[in-house]
C-alpha cells in the first residue's frame, strides 16, 4: 500500500510518501506526483515513511526528478537512513540532492540556510 500527499508550505511544496514504493504502486505514485513537475516553486519529497524501494520505485523517483529538472523546478529528497543508504548505493544522489530530514531539505531547496519550516 502506498499513500502520497502533497501540500503547499511557505517555502516549498512538500510531498510525503508512505508505504512501499515498488512495481505494484508505481502507477499511483506517478499519478499523485505528476503535477509536481509543473509547479512554479521548489519541491521537497519526504520519503521518511517509505519502508521499501525496488528498481521500479527507483525508476519512478528518477522520472520525477527528470520531470522537475526539465521544467526548472528544484527538487530535494529526504528519507530515513536505510532508504537513503539504498538510494545512495544506487547512485540516486548523483541526480538529486538528498537531505537528512524535511527541515534540511526545505532549507536546501529554498536556497536559504537560515529558513526553517516545521514538518
Amino acid at each position: 500500500m502506498l499513500a502520497v500527499s502533497c501540500s503547499k508550505q511557505p517555502r516549498a511544496v512538500l510531498c510525503s510518501v508512505d508505504g512501499e514504493l515498488d512495481a505494484f504502486c508505481i502507477r499511483a505514485f506517478r499519478e499523485a506526483t505528476s503535477p509536481l513537475g509543473s509547479l512554479a516553486g521548489p519541491v521537497v519529497v519526504d520519503l521518511s515513511g517509505v519502508t521499501f524501494v525496488d528498481g521500479s520505485g527507483l525508476a519512478a523517483l528518477i522520472g520525477l526528478t527528470r520531470r522537475c529538472h526539465e521544467r526548472s523546478v528544484d527538487v530535494v529528497f529526504c528519507a530515513k537512513a536505510a532508504i537513503a543508504r539504498a538510494l545512495r548505493g544506487a547512485g540516486f544522489d548523483r541526480i538529486a540532492p538528498m537531505a537528512a530530514g524535511v527541515d534540511e531539505a526545505i532549507r536546501l531547496v529554498a536556497g536559504s540556510p537560515e529558513s526553517a519550516v516545521s514538518a
